[in-house]
């Protein structure tokens, strides 16, 4: 089972979306990271994903999907970590 290269642009589309959504979220409450680290801890991911993208694969083939999915849990995971170490450090 393939995926169609428009999955790949959802996931981009999708990050971009995280990346503005966390920033809004920072700047209005002053929880979770600065826009600057979110973008480094965004960055990688999301280069990975053009260059996937710019590959210009007829279709994504499910195992780099799965490998994106893995990918993006263990992203949320590191986030979700990095994002009680900062708002921990703002109470103490």
């Amino acid at each position: 089972m393939n995926f169609p290269p428009a999955f790949v642009d959802g996931v981009i589309v999708f990050t971009l979306l995280e990346f503005v959504f966390l920033a809004w979220r920072h700047q209005r409450t002053g929880r979770g990271l600065p826009p600057r680290d979110l973008a480094w801890g965004l960055a990688p991911g999301l280069c990975l994903m053009v260059a996937l993208r710019l590959a210009d694969l007829p279709q994504v083939p499910w195992p780099v999907v799965l490998a994106l999915a893995i990918a993006g849990l263990a992203h949320a995971w590191d986030f979700r970590r990095r994002f009680r170490q900062a708002d921990a450090g703002r109470q103490g």
